[in-house]
């Protein structure tokens, strides 16, 4: 009888245990808890990038133009040339009506002389040289080294692992255990 008794105490305890074990697991399996794992290792991850920004380039520049007169540049030559031409015509002129028309047809001729000489002489016309400001936009390329973020190597409970962060996580690195049953 005490055989019995013992092996109905041990099939119970193994009932009772088989029991326990699945109400724990019920309900809890993946649970997961935050734990600080220590840094071995910090790695910054860099990069270099090509970086194009506009610029603005300015100077002063001489510029020469000719500008016109207008009809007032030549007509003091014109001037000029009437009554140079007027005062010839009158000395040429032989009698009284032809000394007159001499004289009008030596002011005309004249004038027109006056005023092609006055033009091809560039009285009608002057350079004038202004400082002008240009400007104009250039894209400036260079190259820069950027920071990615960082290689971390960390040990957990006698394993190392290794992952990547923004930030340097400093002597230890906040991770997530998962506790789950090998089914």
């Amino acid at each position: 009888m005490n055989r019995f008794i013992g092996i109905a105490t041990a099939g119970l305890a193994s009932i009772l245990l088989a029991g326990v074990g699945t109400a724990r697991a019920g309900g809890h399996e993946g649970e997961s808890f935050y734990v600080d794992a220590r840094v071995t290792e910090v790695e910054p991850l860099t990069r270099w990038v090509r970086v194009t920004t506009p610029r603005e380039v300015c100077w002063d520049e001489d510029v020469e133009r000719t500008v016109d007169r207008g009809r007032g540049g030549t007509s003091g030559s014109t001037v000029a040339g009437t009554i140079i031409g007027g005062a010839i015509g009158n000395r040429l002129g032989k009698g009284h009506g032809d000394r007159a028309a001499a004289t009008i047809v030596g002011a005309a001729i004249g004038a027109a002389i006056g005023r092609d000489a006055a033009a091809r002489a560039g009285h009608d016309r002057r350079r004038v040289v202004t400082r002008e400001r240009h400007c104009e936009t250039e894209q400036v390329t260079r190259e820069e080294e950027r920071l990615m973020g960082y290689r971390v190597v960390y040990r957990y409970a006698g394993r190392t692992f290794v992952t990547q962060t923004d930030d340097d996580p400093g002597e230890t690195i906040r991770v997530r255990v998962r506790v789950a049953p090998i089914q």
